[in-house]
């Protein structure tokens, strides 16, 4: 048997509780108070030195005998600000959960800290591992790049990994290019002009401006995309008016584009200022657009080190390796996919009977895949550095 995945096994007990434990006492955002200290305590335990980063981010950096170059292992650790629903004696007692399986990826990844601290003889460079905050809201990423987590020593390549309860626990999924879409989430305000619905011809009316650029918006995907690459325009709300009888003064729509693909993306968002001046010229209304939030990359595998790894993973008994076209859900390790040459994983988390997935509140994750994570990021890592000097 692999000898990380035979540790990893011998290990699941402490992940499991690791991961029971940090589910109990979920937090949201870029501040985890508890989450901090309790991974910190659980890597000083094995006499590593977690470094903070921001405010609850963590790094500790794992330098093998032989010099090197620097793989990155990075793992979330935010929940998110609802409520979960089932029966888990381990459930949150509060308004959070980690719905998204984030409480899985940092025990995970305290067990890839213990594994490679007890192999230092293996690594031929340095993992650097870090446990980030605030991913769900887009924002954990971009503060580790500007505190220098790219830097010092520099990172030659970034893997990340996700659960997903849409595969079976002993796999692992992988995308060649576009892992995540990107996500530009969107606010369309059409200002016009209210008047008493008997007249019309008096008002500018923002219903009927807005219901021209929400039709000419559905047509665009189809009619200005190639077939060969994918982009999801979605239009999630249209708000206007309070009463039957009167034209109102403005209408709200907002929305999301997700593309794979920088150049698609930019093509699809110039063409919707199009429409809205369009719109503006035929209907008289002024239309504004705006962007809710700085806009998720696509989490782009870089195919050469994609390939490699998956070749490294097939040391990994019975673990099932699947080549897939990435998922449409968005995910800030793009912006570090952007700056170094990265590499997305999709692991496998299935609940038999339970078809749930993730963000949903009754969604179940398979601990049983725990270890196979565990020893696929540390053999990526100890492989990846002895084959890339």
């Amino acid at each position: 048997m692999n000898k990380y995945l035979e540790r990893a096994i011998e290990l699941k007990p402490n992940t499991i509780k690791d991961r029971r434990h940090i589910h109990e006492n979920p937090e949201c955002g870029m501040v985890l108070p508890k989450t901090k200290e309790y991974v910190i305590g659980r890597l000083k335990e094995m006499n590593l030195e977690p470094k903070i980063v921001g405010d609850s981010g963590i790094v500790v950096l794992i330098e093998g005998k032989k010099p090197g170059k620097t793989v990155l292992l990075r793992c979330d650790m935010d929940a998110l600000p609802m409520e979960e629903v089932n029966n888990l004696p381990f459930r949150s007692k509060i308004k959070a959960a980690h719905t998204c399986g984030h409480d899985m990826h940092t025990a995970i990844m305290i067990t890839v800290a213990q594994i490679l601290s007890e192999n230092i003889d293996d690594i031929e460079g340095n993992v650097k591992i870090v446990f980030q905050p605030g991913e769900e809201a887009g924002e954990g990423a971009r503060m580790l790049i500007d505190e220098g987590v790219l830097e010092n020593p520099k990172v030659d390549l970034a893997i990340a990994m996700h659960v997903f309860p849409t595969h079976e626990p002993n796999t692992i999924a992988y995308a060649i290019g576009g892992a995540t879409s990107s996500v530009n989430a969107f606010e369309i305000k059409i200002k016009g002009k209210g008047c008493h619905g008997s007249m019309p011809e008096k008002g500018i009316d923002p219903i009927n401006t807005g219901m021209y650029i929400y039709q000419a918006l559905q047509s665009l995907i189809p009619r200005s995309i190639s077939a060969t690459e994918r982009a999801v325009l979605t239009i999630g709300q249209f708000i206007s008016g309070d009463a039957p009888n009167i034209l109102p003064e403005e209408a709200i729509m907002t929305g999301s584009l997700r593309t794979y693909d920088p150049d698609v993306c930019d093509t699809v968002l110039a063409k919707i200022k199009q429409i809205l001046k369009g719109a503006e010229a035929m209907f008289g209304a002024t239309v504004s657009y705006r962007e809710f939030f700085t806009p998720f990359p696509c989490s782009y595998n870089d195919p050469t080190e994609t390939r490699k790894l998956a070749k490294y993973m097939e040391d990994i008994e019975d673990l099932n390796l699947v080549e897939t076209q990435g998922m449409s859900g968005s995910e800030d390790f793009g912006f570090i996919t952007q700056l170094v040459p990265s590499v997305y994983l999709e692991l496998g988390a299935k609940v038999q009977g339970n078809d749930y997935v993730n963000h949903s509140p009754n969604v179940l994750f398979n601990e049983v895949c725990m270890p196979y994570g565990a020893a696929a990021f540390v053999n990526c890592a100890v492989k990846w550095l002895k084959n890339n000097k």
